[in-house]
């Protein structure tokens, strides 16, 4: 019988393809970058607020509404 040959790991290669990104959802009113983080934690904290206060259905829920909410009031 004869010896198996050592077999080499294979090397990861990068897509040929490049994947593009979903567009974003923008308004005249949209913050800048600068506010983008202030913005994240109060709609984060909203969100929050909102799942404690219902039936647990889903954060996707919560985030959206809190988002609407936060957006809707500028």
């Amino acid at each position: 019988m004869k010896p198996k040959k050592a077999i080499k790991p294979k090397t990861l290669t990068k897509s040929k393809t490049t994947r593009q990104r979903p567009a974003r959802r923008t308004t005249p009113e949209a913050p800048s970058l600068s506010d983008s983080a202030t913005l994240h934690e109060r709609i984060a904290t909203r969100a929050f607020e909102n799942y404690e206060r219902r039936v647990r259905q889903g954060p996707l829920d919560d985030w959206l509404q809190a988002e609407q909410e936060i957006l809707g009031s500028r």
